[in-house]
């Protein structure tokens, strides 16, 4: 497998425009050419690049695919989430809700106990309402610090539960009828902790797997919200 340097050379260099030359790869891992084309061969080979010619080029989801392999070869988190726009990575969480037939809205900005308060991403399907919070982490993966956003989060989403009446139209509510509120993590890194406070902890390249799994409400692994609309 392509080693961490490359990896990171690609999504420096991809940030941009989503394409690199390798002659820019070459500089920036410092990396022999015959060694940067192996690796690159390689990650063609496993669908995380194209590579035509001089020209490296990836998608936002093979992006965060990259950096979850630097990870996994211990390159240090806050110097591989720096290469990672973080709309990318909300886009990559948007597009696995609509994949799982959510109707989305981005950065939900709500008024509760006359704070305003925001959720950066809600998800919408059938009568269960996904609120998310996308954890672009910077700091590493300490427990302490993910179990402060899953409590923030729980905060954030029994607000908009109580207040799913007032936003119905603005998400796409249907009134008289009772929502299912969850918190939700979305993160980068794939930690070993899959619940913290009774808050999910999804994995961003895992998102779609989660949700086809997360149909049956009879069962209440997770904690909940009830709003009424």
């Amino acid at each position: 497998m392509a080693s961490r340097e490359v990896l990171i050379s690609i999504l420096h260099g991809t940030r941009a425009s989503g394409t690199v030359k390798v002659t820019q790869l070459i500089e920036l891992a410092r990396t022999p050419r015959d060694n940067i084309h192996a690796d690159l061969e390689e990650l063609v080979t496993i669908d995380l690049i194209s590579f035509v010619g001089d020209n490296v080029s990836c998608s936002s989801e093979q992006r965060i695919a990259l950096a979850v392999k630097a990870l996994e070869k211990g390159a240090d988190p806050e110097r591989v989430c720096r290469k990672l726009d973080w709309r990318e990575f909300e886009e990559i969480a948007t597009i696995a809700l609509n994949l799982n037939g959510y109707n989305t809205t981005k950065h939900f900005v709500f008024k509760h106990s006359e704070m305003k308060r925001e959720i950066d991403l809600v998800g919408v399907r059938a009568t269960l309402a996904l609120c998310i919070d996308c954890k672009h982490w910077m700091y590493g993966w300490q427990i302490s610090k993910i179990r402060v956003a899953a409590r923030r989060q729980i905060e954030r989403t029994e607000a908009l539960a109580a207040e799913a009446s007032n936003n119905a139209d603005r998400l796409g509510l249907c009134h008289a009828t009772r929502y299912v509120f969850q918190p939700l993590l979305v993160t980068l890194a794939d930690i070993p902790t899959r619940t913290v406070e009774n808050v999910p902890i999804v994995p961003i390249l895992r998102t779609r797997a989660f949700l086809s799994e997360l149909a049956d409400l009879s069962v209440p692994p997770f904690l909940r919200f009830i709003g009424q609309t």
